[in-house]
């Protein structure tokens, strides 16, 4: 057994709530309220459906919301792994994996045992940057009796679920999960967060049809037959702990493009109407915004009035990813200014201020005015409680072609790596670049360290006929270009 390669069960297709369709040209998932069976070949159109998807969906409406399936083993921490992991979102590699109390964590020195303070302590984790993921390895069908179709999960309430099941059934079995004949369930509930949208979720049941009493005696009599003919459970139990156990990581290079595709989608190029949460019924004056935000709008017309530069002014920490539904932002009769049909709350305010800075770096923006890059940048970056490095892209008439965040780091620093910036301007065929990262102390001031990753960086990109813009430090009290400094 190769060391430091997890060995993890066969893998015959894939489980997705839905399915990743193609938006404006780029790939995005797209949640439904049943389940789609992919195989692991992929072409142009993304991946092709495996033969069950269609076989399980006869005599069911077209919608597929259970799936009759049995486990591999009886112990439910190997059917289904959850952990703390902070991803790469640009490469869908694994660089932290924790359980809340030791983590694995990639570091310059190699993999690492650390603490694992959970998301809610970890700075690293700001961001939604490291969430609960599950994966669980369930058998269909019954021609590959050890080949498993892998369900892949972010979600909580999956989460919860599927851990709890699997241990309550593991228990009233007798310890005998592999052989009970269960079903993958689609469920739904709405709640104040989803502001009544329905939230789908997995559970795991006994087969329909059969009762808790009927489905303990088919899982006896099978385990009675497995072994009358030599079928040893436990010994394939231990040999897939050691395989889980043989590596750090459990997903491998093969599997990035999935969860990148799937839990890490390309952000959307904003819209001109930009709509927020409903919930808000009362306007009430807010202490921590200026005196003239919590006037009565001066229109005749009903809605707040925002610029865009209040907008931009207010935004304390990084909610890019958030997409803003149910208040609807459009445009006030004076350009650069905005109307709110309805009331909403600071924080609605500062994720509309995140909202409109990445609009303005996105895809096929000019950038003519590098005062106001300074500004949408500081909007994204001089909040976070560690260091960010990323890249401004862009094509041969200064147009944007990304702005991509690459590195994370700690209070003070972040390993930075030439190779991957190299490899990002490459795969997105940039002309120039524009080098971004933030100090967390809130002074932009460049350090000697800033400098030389500057000329390296510039020296990489040289290679490949890339040019080095510039070099913009962000701090809660400015941004500074290395440019006007000098130093470029």
């Amino acid at each position: 057994m190769l060391k430091g390669l997890a060995i993890t069960p066969p893998v015959l297709g894939r489980i997705s709530i839905g399915k990743v369709v193609e938006k404006n040209g780029k790939r995005l998932p797209e949640k439904d309220d049943q389940f789609t069976l992919t195989s692991q070949l992929h072409n142009r159109d993304g991946w092709l459906l495996h033969p069950l998807n269609e076989e399980l969906r006869n005599g069911k409406d077209g919608k597929l919301r259970s799936i009759p399936i049995r486990l591999l083993f009886n112990e439910p921490d190997l059917n289904f792994r959850a952990d703390y992991s902070l991803f790469d979102r640009n490469t869908g590699r694994p660089l932290c994996v924790g359980n809340g109390e030791t983590c694995k964590r990639l570091t310059k020195d190699g993999i690492q045992s650390l603490p694992c303070p959970s998301p809610d302590g970890c700075s690293l984790a700001q961001g939604n940057a490291c969430k609960p993921y599950g994966r669980l390895n369930v058998v269909i069908g019954d021609d590959d009796p050890l080949g498993s179709f892998v369900f892949r999960t972010t979600g909580y309430n999956s989460i919860r679920t599927l851990a709890a099941r699997l241990h309550y059934l593991q228990a009233i079995s007798g310890d005998r999960l592999a052989c009970l004949p269960l079903e993958l369930r689609l469920r739904g509930k709405s709640t104040r967060q989803s502001h009544g949208v329905p939230i789908f979720y997995v559970d795991i049941t006994v087969r329909s049809g059969l009762g808790m009493e009927d489905a303990l005696l088919a899982a006896k009599q099978l385990e009675e037959t497995r072994q009358a003919a030599g079928f040893d459970q436990s010994a394939l139990d231990q040999a897939a702990r050691q395989g889980f156990n043989n590596g750090a990581f459990e997903d491998t290079v093969e599997d990035t493009g999935a969860i990148v595709e799937e839990f890490f989608p390309v952000i959307e190029d904003q819209p001109s109407r930009i709509e927020l949460n409903p919930l808000h019924r009362q306007r009430l004056p807010n202490p921590h915004l200026p005196r003239s935000w919590n006037r009565e709008p001066r229109s005749t017309k009903a809605g707040l009035r925002f610029s865009s530069h209040q907008l931009f002014c207010v935004l304390p920490y990084s909610l890019r990813n958030t997409r803003m539904k149910y208040h609807k932002l459009i445009a006030g009769e004076t350009i650069g200014t905005y109307v709110m049909e309805s009331p909403v709350t600071e924080a609605d305010i500062l994720q509309m201020a995140q909202q409109l800075a990445m609009s303005r770096l996105s895809k096929g923006r000019a950038l003519t005015e590098p005062k106001q890059v300074f500004s949408h940048l500081q909007t994204l970056l001089q909040y976070h409680e560690h260091e960010v490095f990323a890249l401004l892209l862009l094509d041969s008439k200064h147009r944007v072609i990304a702005f991509r965040e690459l590195f994370r780091g700690t209070l003070d620093g972040a390993s930075v790596y030439p190779r991957e910036v190299v490899k990002i301007a490459l795969e997105l065929n940039a002309a120039a670049v524009i080098l971004v990262h933030n100090h967390p102390s809130g002074d932009p001031e460049p350090s000697q360290a800033d400098r030389t990753l500057t000329l390296a960086l510039k020296s990489a990109l040289s290679m490949i006929g890339t040019q080095t813009l510039d070099h913009i430090v962000v701090g809660h009290e400015g941004c500074v270009s290395l440019v006007e400094r000098g130093y470029l």
